[in-house]
């Protein structure tokens, strides 16, 4: 293998010895956090979506009840 084919080499020599720190137990924890960080943004969109569909409905239901009393005034303003 040539050097220009491993990218690894180009690292920053902090990062390499973070690398060869990692052992398999710690890189299962670096997993893990990875993973939650990842569940928890997904959590965060999820819950956004939530909310504006929340507001969504309320404002179809609130249009719906000025239509419904336009309506049962005769067309009218109340």
């Amino acid at each position: 293998m040539s050097d220009e084919a491993n990218p690894a080499l180009d690292l920053d020599p902090k990062v390499k010895e973070f690398i060869d720190s990692l052992t398999p137990e710690r890189v299962k924890y670096l997993e893990a956090s990875i993973q939650f960080s990842r569940d928890r943004e997904s959590a965060g969109r999820f819950l956004k979506f939530l909310g504006l569909l929340f507001a969504f409905v309320t404002g179809a239901i609130v249009a719906w009840d000025k239509v419904a009393v336009y309506l049962q005034a005769g067309g009218k303003h109340p």
